[in-house]
């Protein structure tokens, strides 16, 4: 999902993420430039779970898998800004995602529910004279 189309609930929770990273004792400035770019619309997620993430100094593309190509992650900066703004992103996107469902699934179950009310409502009464109350 492009950065373009993220709503304010996808920034609500890019802020949550952050908010957590900074718990769990993240480098800030890498933090802040992980967000940044995810912000630019620096990172492509694949289907496969990988991302491609776009270098903010230049023309070059990076491959996160767990692991990056880029020079930072090379010489041993295992948490370098390009898998920090892949994972806010893709935590982010899932967060988001997860509630969407969540919602579809009660507007759905409330519809079906509304749905059989009215049939109820609709449905002819019928009324019969208990055996014992016969003439």
């Amino acid at each position: 999902m492009s950065i373009a189309r993220w709503t304010a609930e996808h920034y609500q929770e890019l802020q949550t993420q952050v908010q957590q990273a900074l718990w769990a004792g993240l480098d800030k400035q890498c933090l802040f430039r992980a967000v940044l770019l995810v912000l630019d619309d620096a990172i492509t997620p694949h289907a496969d779970g990988t991302a491609e993430v776009r270098s903010c100094t230049g023309g070059k593309s990076y491959h996160c898998n767990g692991t990056c190509t880029c020079p930072a992650y090379a010489h041993g900066m295992l948490l370098c800004k390009h898998r920090i703004g892949a994972q806010l992103y893709k935590r982010t996107h899932n967060a988001v995602h997860a509630r969407q469902q969540v919602w579809q699934a009660l507007r759905i179950r409330d519809a079906q529910h509304a749905a059989f009310v009215t049939a109820m409502r609709a449905a002819p009464v019928v009324t019969t004279a208990a055996p014992w109350e016969e003439d």
